[in-house]
């Protein structure tokens, strides 16, 4: 990537903090923000890193987003609990509800946290690994503003719906399974659009129903599920996520003149609760040697597993210097600072 620079991740985290600061979220808040940002940059995510600052600032500037809501436990019953976002930033809300997750599995074995009232959390692999760190399973869900078409239709009614499972192994890389249930996420088109770079034909369509190869046509759009089997995932994501916790669904969620309401569930199983200690992560090695010893397609170099491109960007960036920073980045975070009288470049 031409331009590229790479900057150590206490820098960035630093410039987060201080950039909300301004829009009065505390620095422990900025900081769980300022992390799952980092965590998606760091291993190549660009699509819901730092360039998804400007959503978040616009949301607390018009009042979509409070900057100083507490999360609050609505409900608590043994293993399972429900969360009640009051309105507030993503990252926030979700952070505590894996973390709530995660402490139930240690007492009961699994343990299960709905989310409501919520916004954009950031990826939703970073709460899952928050799970595989304790050396648990952790599954992350969460709805979305409906920007995607059921599969043979032309009309938006589900978000990107995306899932996320995460699993110990203990030789080989953790397994990370993070996609949408769309064709592709629509920060893909959003990085795309600031890039001006075009987008294959059959992930988005135009206001109009048509074909497009225009990234701000197809961001303005209809997004396309990922065939019917995504568009199936994305239903029960949203059926889980926004129907069962209490929160908006379907065409009702993150309504441009109405406050964010996204649904999340967060799921952290303890492996000892059904197998001796150390016994799932040698078997999950186990899996991945037989799936990745297999004769492979003509122009095929290995078979990757669930996350591994991502965890080997990661190693790859933090021994350039840290977390890689476009240019069309450097320019949209200088402006984010502008306002307040600081720059980014100030951080590198």
């Amino acid at each position: 990537m031409d331009g590229t620079i790479y900057v150590k991740p206490e820098r960035i985290r630093q410039y987060v903090i201080d950039l909300f600061g301004y829009y009065h979220v505390s620095k422990a808040d900025a900081g769980m923000i300022a992390d799952n940002l980092i965590d998606a940059e760091i291993r190549s995510v660009t699509t819901h890193g730092l360039t998804r600052i400007p959503l978040y600032t616009e949301k607390l500037i018009s009042g979509l987003c409070d900057a100083r809501a507490v999360p609050e436990i609505v409900r608590d019953y043994g293993a399972t609990a429900l969360i009640d976002a009051h309105d507030g930033l993503g990252q926030v809300a979700a952070t505590k509800a894996m973390e709530l997750a995660i402490e139930k599995a240690e007492q009961f074995g699994v343990g299960y946290v709905g989310l409501r009232n919520g916004s954009h959390y950031g990826t939703a692999g970073y709460y899952a690994m928050m799970a595989e760190k304790r050396g648990m399973i952790g599954f992350s869900m969460t709805n979305s503003g409906a920007f995607v078409a059921p599969f043979g239709g032309v009309e938006k009614r589900l978000g990107t719906n995306p899932i996320a499972v995460a699993l110990p192994a203990e030789k080989h890389l953790p397994v990370l399974l993070d996609m949408a249930t769309s064709r592709v996420s629509r920060g893909k088109l959003l990085v795309n659009m600031k890039k001006g770079e075009p987008v294959p034909d059959d992930w988005a369509l135009a206001i109009d129903g048509s074909r497009t190869t225009d990234a701000a046509q197809a961001f303005r759009g209809i997004l396309l599920p990922l065939g019917y089997k995504g568009y199936g995932m994305a239903a029960i994501v949203d059926m889980l996520s926004g129907v069962l916790n209490g929160s908006r669904f379907g065409v009702a969620v993150d309504t441009p003149k109405d406050k964010p309401i996204v649904g999340s569930s967060f799921l952290a199983i303890k492996t000892e609760a059904f197998c001796e200690q150390g016994e799932f992560r040698r078997n999950v090695d186990a899996l991945i040697d037989e799936i990745k010893n297999v004769k492979l397609e003509a122009g095929t170099d290995e078979v990757l597993m669930p996350g591994e491109i991502e965890f080997r960007a990661e190693i790859a960036n933090r021994k350039k210097g840290g977390v890689p920073i476009q240019p069309f980045q450097i320019s949209e975070l200088n402006e984010q600072a502008a306002p307040f009288g600081f720059t980014f470049e100030e951080y590198l």
